[in-house]
């Protein structure tokens, strides 16, 4: 075997181990062994063996886990704030509307005109906000206590059915839904 051959050979070698790792990294880990990589790229259990114990690839799983972890994390926190932000511009904009409702009540009793209708008027009781709040969550995607025994289409359902329930909410979801 000439110079450049042992090169070839060598390069070669240097690939399959780095995909070896991948491919180790890729198996669910009641099937991850450095003997079904070896079986896999037809390679020599003991040279596995030894790639997997110089490159440390169980404690690169282990990286990887808490990677995964970490990112779950993350998205968690995310998603919370992201739902946090929802609820604060629900809470701005029904200060807002109860600003311009006062304005609107001043101008109908100056101009002896009867009042409009409040956009808001479906929050009556403590009860119609706990609904609005779940609305939030579910537009959202966040967990509520019945989420995870609920499905996507009765989420859905819940949803309609307020809304039918309640017409004026359905502007109020419009606008939640154009503000995020």
């Amino acid at each position: 075997m000439n110079d450049s051959d042992k090169i070839a050979h060598l390069e070669d070698l240097k690939k399959k181990r780095k995909e070896a790792l991948e491919y180790y990294l890729s198996l669910p880990s009641k099937e991850r062994s450095v003997k079904r990589v070896a079986e896999h790229f037809d390679v020599a259990l003991s040279t596995v063996t030894s790639w997997s114990t110089s490159d440390k690839w169980t404690k690169l799983v282990d990286q990887k886990k808490r990677d995964i972890l970490n990112k779950q994390e993350k998205d968690k926190l995310d998603d919370i704030l992201k739902f946090r932000e929802l609820v604060q511009d629900f809470f701005k904009m029904v200060k807002h509307e109860k600003l311009m409702n006062k304005k609107q009540a001043k101008i109908a009793k100056k101009n002896k005109q009867p009042l409009a209708v409040k956009p808001y008027s479906f929050l009556k009781k403590v009860g119609d906000l706990k609904e609005v709040m779940l609305l939030i969550q579910l537009l959202s995607n966040q967990p509520t206590s019945r989420s995870e025994v609920i499905t996507r289409e009765e989420e859905e359902r819940q949803v309609e059915d307020f809304i039918r329930a309640n017409p004026d909410a359905k502007e109020l979801l419009k606008k939640m839904i154009r503000n995020r």
